[in-house]
């Protein structure tokens, strides 16, 4: 499948599981949920940004940087490997970042990190770096984590 279609279906898949989860931890007396804590970063998420040395991942502040960052990087991703998977992609722009081939959409995605980089105070170098530690969240078959569910065809 491709990223193009992968997206959307891990999107909802992460909805529904989170509504599902927390309306069956809620106890009928809990107190509404406040909107930041329902915009909360995936815990994937949450826990990749802390390995790479954020201190608070869902922070205001460090949230609306990383949400940015990662749309940016998705949209840049399905732009340079349209028809690829999403862990077929990260090598295609990773292997185009150490050619020196990523072209105009490989150097936003740079800048972007570097961006990212400097407001967070992140560890790795540079943005192929970065990519090298997001690959190991990436699902790695069928019978992963949220790869069971994406690897299922519609």
């Amino acid at each position: 499948m491709s990223i193009t279609a992968l997206l959307p279906l891990a999107s909802l898949a992460l909805k529904l599981g989170g509504t599902l989860l927390s309306s069956h931890t809620e106890s009928p007396k809990a107190a509404p949920r406040s909107e930041s804590n329902e915009r909360a970063l995936a815990p994937t998420l949450q826990g990749l940004f802390r390995r790479l040395g954020a201190s608070n991942p869902n922070d205001e502040g460090q949230q609306g940087a990383i949400e940015q960052f990662m749309t940016q990087l998705m949209a840049g991703l399905k732009n340079l490997a349209p028809e690829q998977s999403l862990q077929g992609a990260v090598g295609t722009l990773q292997q185009q970042l150490a050619s020196g081939s990523a072209g105009a959409e490989g150097e936003a995605l740079q800048q972007a990190y570097t961006s990212l980089k400097s407001q967070l105070n992140l560890s790795p170098a540079d943005l192929g770096a970065f990519l090298d530690t997001f690959a190991t969240t990436l699902p790695r078959g069928r019978g992963e984590g949220v790869g069971g569910l994406l690897a299922t065809r519609a």
